[in-house]
């Protein structure tokens, strides 16, 4: 089962909410990117990486951690049964994690890669 495009948004207006309740004007948010897909159970589950600019010492994970347990009871009532992750990546990070999540550059490495191993 598939999960909706509403689903979808839903989870990250909600996400961006706990965010702003719990965080105010202290960091930035964006982008908020959700991946649904299925767990090994063959539930729904959803990915969601948020893009943060701010302090992160401040990034508190005690927080976080609230704020992922509210959000997946949230899921769950809205039928999203499986595992839902959050994951922060800093904002100057985040143009090298783009580049790493493309497979592209992955074939690229790994053609690097062969030929080097097969030169002597």
């Amino acid at each position: 089962m598939a999960i909706a495009t509403e689903t979808i948004q839903r989870a990250e207006e909600l996400l961006r909410c706990h965010l702003k309740d719990n965080f105010g004007d202290r960091f930035v948010f964006d982008p908020i990117i959700v991946e649904p897909g299925i767990d090994q159970y063959g539930n729904d589950k959803m990915d969601i990486y948020v893009v943060y600019d701010g302090d992160d010492s401040r990034l508190d994970p005690r927080t976080l951690n609230n704020i992922g347990t509210a959000m997946a009871l949230q899921l769950e009532y809205m039928g999203v049964e499986g595992a839902t992750w959050e994951h922060y990546i800093e904002k100057s990070e985040y143009p090298e994690w783009l580049e790493l999540r493309d497979p592209a550059n992955w074939i690229a490495e790994m053609a690097t890669l062969a030929a080097e191993l097969e030169s002597p």
